[in-house]
C-alpha cells in the first residue's frame, strides 16, 4: 500500500514524528501541497510535490491521506482532478494507531483506590500552605513541578503535562521531567499527549512509567463521559483541564485544587502593555521572566481575554461532567482568580 499525504503543515510533521515510531509503514512516499515554496523541499526525509502532480503517484495501490485540519477544500481540488476514492481524513487513521497507546490505561482507571485527590498547579500561592499536610494523599502534579523540591517530596501518585514545548524542547524540559521519575518518584505516572511519543525512546527514564492521552480533533463542550482509553475532549488551553479530566476518569469523589493562581485571569490592558509575568512557586531567571512578558506582549490582552473564556467554558463543563457522576470539584487554592468552582479553605480539608 502506498501512503499519499496532503498537506504539507505542522499537523503532517507532528503526525510524521508520531507515525513513524508507531507504524513504519504508514510512513508516506510523498506529502502533496499547493505552496510552491514547500515543492521540492522534504519534510522528515519525506519529499513534498505539487497537488496537481497526484496521478503520478497513484500507479499501484494507494491511500490518500488528508494531513490537514480542514481538509474541505484539498478533497474537492482531488476530486476535481479524477480521484475520489480511498481519501480518509488523518483523525481516522491517527486513532487506528494512537489506541494502541491508550489501551495501558485501563489498568490505571482500575487501580484507583483513594476517594479523593488534589491537583496542584505551580502558582505561588503554594508558597503560603503547608503541603505536608498531603503526605499521605493521592496528588496530581503539573508541567515544570520539577522546579519545587517541596511538590517532588509528596511522592504525587500521577503527573500531567500538556504543554508541547515539553517535547518540542525534550532536552531542557522533558529529560528532566523524565530524570526526576527516575531518580525520586518511583511510583509516579506521566500522562502526556500523544503528540510527545514520536519524541520518547525505549530507553527514556521511567518509559515503562509513560501513559498517553489523545484529544479530540474538535472542541464540544457538552457533558461527556471522559474515558482515557478513547479520545477527550479538545480542552487543551490549560493543564488543569487535562488533571481535571484525569481526576474525573479516575472517579475521585472529591477533586481539590490548589495552587491554581491563575494570575493572567487579573490582568488589565496596562498590565500587558507594560510587560506582566506569571510567577511560579519556584524562583526564575530574568531571561524567563522577560519570556514571560514579552509573550504577554505578543497575545495582547484581545487574544488573553480569547483565552480566558476558553478556559471559563472547559472549567464550567468539566464541573457538569464531575456533577454528573456525584464527584465534587473543590478549590482550595489561596487567593488567586480561580472563581469556576466552589471555594474551600485548605486546612479546613484536614480536620
Amino acid at each position: 500500500m502506498r501512503y499519499i499525504w496532503v498537506g504539507a503543515g505542522r499537523k503532517a510533521e507532528k503526525l510524521l514524528i508520531k507515525w513513524r515510531r508507531l507504524d513504519a509503514s504508514s510512513i508516506p512516499s510523498v506529502i502533496l501541497d499547493n505552496d510552491i515554496g514547500k515543492i521540492g523541499t522534504y519534510m522528515h526525509g519525506v519529499p513534498i510535490d505539487a497537488v496537481s502532480n497526484i496521478a503520478s503517484y497513484l500507479t499501484v495501490p494507494y491511500e490518500i491521506i488528508i494531513t490537514v485540519v480542514d481538509g474541505g477544500a484539498l478533497i474537492e481540488q482531488i476530486n476535481a482532478l479524477g480521484f475520489n476514492k480511498n481519501i480518509i481524513h488523518f483523525p481516522i487513521k491517527d486513532w487506528s494507531l494512537t489506541r494502541q497507546l491508550l489501551q495501558r490505561n485501563k489498568q490505571l482507571m482500575e487501580n484507583k483506590k483513594a476517594k479523593r485527590c488534589f491537583i496542584i498547579g505551580t502558582g505561588p500561592s503554594l508558597l503560603q500552605q503547608n503541603l505536608q499536610l498531603l503526605a499521605d494523599e493521592d496528588t496530581i502534579i503539573v508541567n515544570t513541578s520539577y522546579r519545587d523540591d517541596s511538590l517532588i517530596s509528596l511522592n504525587p501518585k500521577y503527573w500531567v503535562v500538556a504543554d508541547p514545548g515539553f517535547w518540542l524542547q525534550k532536552a531542557q524540559y522533558l529529560d528532566r521531567l523524565l530524570e526526576t521519575m527516575r531518580d525520586r518518584l518511583p511510583i509516579t505516572k506521566l500522562f502526556i499527549h500523544n503528540d510527545s511519543y514520536g519524541y520518547m525512546t525505549d530507553n527514556d527514564p521511567a518509559a515503562d512509567r509513560v501513559y498517553y492521552y489523545l484529544l479530540e480533533h474538535i472542541v464540544n463542550y457538552e457533558p461527556t463521559i471522559l474515558n482515557f482509553e478513547k479520545a477527550l475532549p479538545e480542552f487543551a488551553q490549560n493543564v488543569i483541564s487535562v488533571a481535571l479530566m484525569l481526576a474525573i476518569s479516575l472517579r475521585y469523589e472529591e477533586i481539590i485544587l490548589i495552587g491554581c493562581d491563575h494570575s493572567w485571569w487579573g490582568y488589565s490592558i496596562q498590565d500587558i502593555e507594560n510587560g506582566v509575568w506569571s510567577a511560579h512557586s519556584y524562583e526564575e531567571n530574568e531571561k524567563e521572566i522577560n519570556t514571560y512578558k514579552n509573550g504577554w506582549r505578543e497575545h495582547g490582552y484581545e487574544k488573553l481575554q480569547r483565552i480566558i473564556n476558553t478556559q471559563k467554558s472547559e472549567y464550567e463543563a468539566l464541573r457538569l461532567i464531575a456533577e454528573q457522576s456525584s464527584l465534587r470539584i473543590r478549590n482550595a487554592t489561596a487567593g488567586g482568580h480561580l472563581d469556576s468552582f466552589e471555594r474551600v479553605t485548605y486546612e479546613d480539608l484536614f480536620i
